[in-house]
């Protein structure tokens, strides 16, 4: 289990995909935790991972875009 977070400085870094402008991103922080599993087995091994993800602005408190998100992972050898 990782447990994170990762802070952002304010920026133009957004590009809306209809004007192609730049928008500007505030201060933000990205909360997120995953958990992983792998079991081994003789004739190979399966590992699974879920990622659960959001990232809110600092001034506002509201969502960023990009939030809130999940990633299921599975792999298979």
């Amino acid at each position: 289990m990782t447990l994170g977070h990762t802070t952002t400085e304010a920026s133009l870094a957004k590009i809306d995909a209809d004007t192609g402008l730049e928008e500007d991103e505030g201060p933000g922080r990205n909360k997120y935790i995953t958990v992983m599993a792998r079991r081994y087995f003789p004739f190979g091994l399966l590992q699974a991972s879920v990622s659960k993800a959001d990232a809110r602005d600092l001034d506002s408190g509201l969502p960023t875009a990009e939030a809130p998100r999940t990633i299921v992972d599975v792999l298979g050898w």
